[in-house]
């Protein structure tokens, strides 16, 4: 099974995140506190790794099928067994502002969000990984 690589979905919700935690930082920075400002721009900086590099990967382990979520160079990577998926659902949140799925997996009911750019490949990627890979 060829492996497959999704990108995390731009959101504008996101960006005005960014931007406002931006001029709040360039506010500390102008007022000459720093303590505030340097958080300020620790969090700006992982929002921003977070939103460029989160990609999901299919993968093939040893004939088992994994989706791994990596979340940026500052988080853990997460591994799901495709064939652990029980339930994929489309969730919108704010008017619509903010979609993602939402995964369900393993016997606890353990969930994770996803969101891919494509939602409709990426759930037919699951049905083709589910059916052809263990």
């Amino acid at each position: 099974m060829k492996e497959r690589t999704f990108h995390r979905r731009f959101a504008p919700a996101q960006l005005c995140g960014i931007i406002v935690f931006a001029l709040l930082m360039f506010y500390f920075f102008w007022q000459k506190t720093i303590v505030p400002a340097v958080l300020l721009m620790a969090i700006v900086i992982c929002m921003i790794d977070r939103m460029l590099h989160t990609e999901y990967r299919f993968e093939n382990h040893d004939g088992v099928g994994m989706l791994v979520v990596d979340h940026g160079r500052f988080s853990v990577s997460k591994a799901v067994r495709v064939s652990d998926i029980t339930r994929c659902s489309k969730i919108n949140r704010l008017f619509g502002l903010s979609r993602f799925l939402l995964l369900e997996y393993g016997s606890k009911g353990s969930v994770l969000m996803v969101e891919p750019n494509d939602e409709d490949a990426f759930i037919k990627e699951i049905e083709k990984w589910q059916h052809e890979v263990g």
